[in-house]
């Protein structure tokens, strides 16, 4: 329990890519309790590649409860890609918890207000799926937000339960995926 990310990717930074990147990970059989979930980012620069969250819970989460954010950067080569989101469950048994709107899978692929981050690039956002999510919990499910400078490419949906989904400048497909009333 805290109040920022509990897991948190962040990027490589060194000029050979891949080999630099932060790439291979596994987080598996998390359970997060009122913390900011299971994250990548923020990042403007750098690279992160081949991330798997399996079989992670996330209860009452404080914001977002799986979330990819990118801000902008300096480094036009900049990315996340390969990321897997396996068998994810967001839990809402707090009262004031479920009272919030809050957002339990988000990408944000331009974070920040207009002027606040000064790089012109933003990183590229590739090749994420979202397997076996269950988000039913949560008033404002799955917001796919990426920048329109920088559209996100190859977002996978298959099986997620949510109540609702907002897709913003994102190549996605969905398969398996009911909304729940």
């Amino acid at each position: 329990e805290n109040g920022d990310d509990s897991v948190a990717v962040k990027p490589g930074y060194g000029k050979d890519r891949p080999a630099d990147c932060t790439r291979d990970i596994l987080i598996e059989r998390v359970t997060i309790l009122r913390g900011m979930g299971a994250n990548i980012g923020g990042m403007g620069s750098g690279c992160v590649q081949n991330v798997t969250f399996r079989d992670v819970t996330v209860i009452d989460p404080a914001l977002s409860g799986i979330e990819i954010k990118t801000e902008a950067g300096s480094d036009n080569a900049s990315f996340i890609r390969d990321v897997l989101y396996e068998r994810v469950r967001i839990l809402g048994k707090d009262a004031q918890w479920k009272a919030h709107a809050h957002t339990c899978a988000h990408i944000i692929g331009d974070y920040g207000t207009p002027g606040h981050y000064t790089g012109r690039t933003i990183p590229q956002i590739a090749n994420v799926t979202y397997l076996d999510v269950d988000t039913a919990a949560c008033r404002s499910a799955f917001v796919l937000n990426c920048s329109s400078i920088q559209v996100c490419q190859g977002i996978m949906l298959d099986n997620v339960t949510a109540l609702n989904f907002s897709c913003a400048h994102v190549d996605c497909t969905a398969k398996n995926t009911p909304r729940v009333s």
